[in-house]
C-alpha cells in the first residue's frame, strides 16, 4: 500500500470491521482511516469478517446511512 496514493483518494470512503474480525483486518482499516481524508469507520457488534451475514441489521442500517449522507 504506498500511503500517497491512498491520501489521494477524495471521494468518502467507508471502512467495516466486525467485532471479531482478524487483527490483520482491523489493523488495515485503522492505517486506512488515518490515510484516507473522507473516511468514516464503522465495527459491526456481534460479527467477524463476513458481518453482512453475522449481523446482517446492523450491517445494512449501517451501509444505508452512509449512503443516505452522501446523497445528501
Amino acid at each position: 500500500m504506498d500511503p500517497e496514493q491512498v491520501r489521494s483518494v477524495r471521494m468518502p470512503t467507508f471502512l467495516l470491521n466486525g467485532r471479531h474480525s482478524p487483527g490483520l483486518f482491523h489493523r488495515l482499516t485503522e492505517a486506512l482511516a488515518e490515510l484516507l481524508p473522507r473516511a468514516q469507520r464503522i465495527e459491526i457488534a456481534d460479527a467477524s469478517h463476513i458481518m453482512q451475514e453475522d449481523n446482517p441489521a446492523v450491517f445494512n442500517k449501517a451501509v444505508l446511512a452512509f449512503l443516505q449522507r452522501q446523497s445528501a
